[in-house]
């Protein structure tokens, strides 16, 4: 699937690139640069990602989301009932992607992860530092990435637009992370 010959998104729908915000947000989009550096990713990907997410869940819905998951743990432990796999923090990642990335291996698209104990618990608190969370984004995001760069070699929208569509699984929303690089990259 080639992503040219697409309307953008209108500006009027960015309010998630605002001088005011990201200002509010500098220490965060700080730590993401230096981990795109790290992980050798193009400049405001992963910051387009966490301006995004962020607005679209704000913080008192990340803490519902956090209690969801550990009475999910409680439910588990006592009654071995699934947790469902809940995309959580600042960047919206799936519980499965976290355990992934501390070498438990589990299908990241799964619906209810089976065994959840105090020790996952754990690990699923440790990354909402945001600091962890942002590695275990760049982890999720570096894949992905490398294979839009095999398809659409230079053409960085379209790149942007693959990336988008993978992470979130919604074409809308790699157009949407397109319009966002491209207006970070003019600030």
């Amino acid at each position: 699937m080639h992503f040219s010959n697409r309307e953008p998104v209108n500006s009027d729908l960015l309010p998630i690139v605002n001088g005011k915000r990201l200002r509010k947000l500098a220490r965060e989009i700080a730590l993401l640069r230096a981990v795109e550096v790290d992980n050798h990713l193009p400049a405001n990907l992963l910051v387009a990602i966490f301006l995004i997410e962020t607005k679209e869940r704000p913080a008192y819905m990340r803490y519902g989301e956090y209690i969801l998951v550990v009475f999910g743990a409680f439910q588990n432990t006592l009654m071995r009932k699934p947790v469902k796999n809940y995309t959580i923090g600042k960047c919206q990642l799936g519980l499965a992607t976290i355990l992934n990335y501390f070498g438990t291996s589990l299908y990241q698209h799964l619906e209810h992860i089976e065994r959840f104990d105090a020790k996952d618990l754990g690990i699923v608190i440790k990354s909402v530092s945001s600091k962890i969370h942002f590695l275990i984004l760049a982890h999720r995001v570096t894949p992905i990435y490398q294979r839009a760069t095999r398809i659409y070699e230079s053409d960085v929208e379209n790149v942007c637009c693959y990336v988008g569509e993978q992470y979130n699984g919604r074409y809308t929303y790699g157009i949407l992370l397109s319009e966002v690089v491209k207006t970070l990259g003019k600030k």
